[in-house]
């Protein structure tokens, strides 16, 4: 949500679009482009801060002379789907005033451009000078949705008052390797990480994990090579095998987004029943931890009937596993 002066834009489709002076719907993953666009058109217009750019940042001068001619209104049109009017008329508007506030949520970072697609986002109350007062970009960190109580994960209960004490990843080669070090390391339960090839040290900390005295246990979904001095390697699934809502979530669950997938990379935002994701589990999952809100259906296709079928698949699913009580 972009707000700045009277008018509110929403450059997303949820339920504060009903509340939008303007909607605008760039095609996914080209933010970038459209940012980039919109800070040509204000530095054309002179609505550009040049003496908060020249007290205050760093290469604007690249930016201006030779990014910003590389996005034209057209080429921009073409990339977003935005018309070219209506991205003019956007940039206008965001520039013509230092009241701005752009509000950045969840799933921009969900693109391969991801962090360009902030970076840019964020240098336009830069460029504008919005940032001198009480103008900006408003980030979602999450972190008010990754409440965990980490005593339940970490059993810290059953330290029964001991402090045990920390190494440092990187020191690990030296560590297991010190014959000084008391007591000594006798096991080592290695997850998400691969240090015999990830520590700065990486001939120190293959020395330390052949010891024949140390008991090693991977878990991993892939046979990396830290394996091969392991004792015992549990196998982990991956998220493409399991139907999984993070438990930090939970009842702060505000709003699902929905589509069919077929896997990989391609992020194809298929009609409901029309891939491979197990759309069933993922509303028992739902349901389970008791969500009841809103559902937004991203599948992307203009034919409407697609969109109905969508709604009824996820309607009819919802009521069935809400009969079964999620037996």
């Amino acid at each position: 949500m972009w707000a700045f002066g009277p008018t509110a834009t929403r450059l997303d489709q949820t339920r504060t679009t009903a509340f939008a002076d303007w909607h605008i719907q760039p095609r996914p993953g080209t933010d970038a482009a459209l940012a980039l666009g919109m800070m040509r058109v204000i530095v054309e217009r002179g609505l550009h801060d040049l003496d908060f750019l020249r007290a205050h940042t760093v290469g604007w001068e690249k930016l201006i002379e030779e990014r910003l001619p590389e996005y034209p209104l057209d080429r921009v049109e073409a990339i977003t789907g935005i018309a070219a009017a209506d991205v003019e008329k956007l940039a206008l508007l965001y520039g013509g005033t230092k009241q701005s506030f752009i509000r950045l949520n969840w799933g921009i970072q969900r693109h391969d451009n991801g962090g360009m697609m902030t970076k840019a986002i964020k240098l336009l109350p830069v460029i504008t000078g919005a940032v001198r007062g009480k103008g900006g970009v408003c980030m979602s960190t999450g972190g008010e949705m990754r409440r965990v109580d980490l005593r339940k994960l970490q059993r810290t209960d059953l330290l029964a008052g001991r402090k045990p004490r920390t190494i440092n990843m990187i020191q690990l080669g030296n560590a297991l390797n010190d014959p000084d070090l008391k007591p000594p390391i006798k096991a080592l339960f290695c997850w998400n990480a691969d240090p015999a090839n990830c520590v700065p040290d990486t001939i120190a900390a293959r020395k330390g994990l052949a010891r024949k005295d140390l008991f090693t246990v991977v878990h991993d979904t892939f046979w990396s090579d830290t394996t091969a001095y392991a004792d015992i390697v549990l196998p982990a699934d991956t998220a493409l095998e399991h139907v999984d809502l993070l438990a930090a979530y939970g009842s702060r669950l505000r709003h699902v987004h929905l589509h069919d997938n077929k896997g990989g990379r391609a992020d194809l935002h298929l009609p409901l029943g029309t891939g491979s994701v197990d759309v069933r589990g993922a509303i028992r999952s739902l349901q389970k931890v008791g969500y009841d809100g809103t559902i937004t259906l991203e599948v992307f296709t203009p034919d409407r009937h697609h969109l109905a079928y969508s709604r009824d698949s996820l309607q009819r699913i919802w009521s069935e596993e809400k009969t079964s009580g999620n037996r």
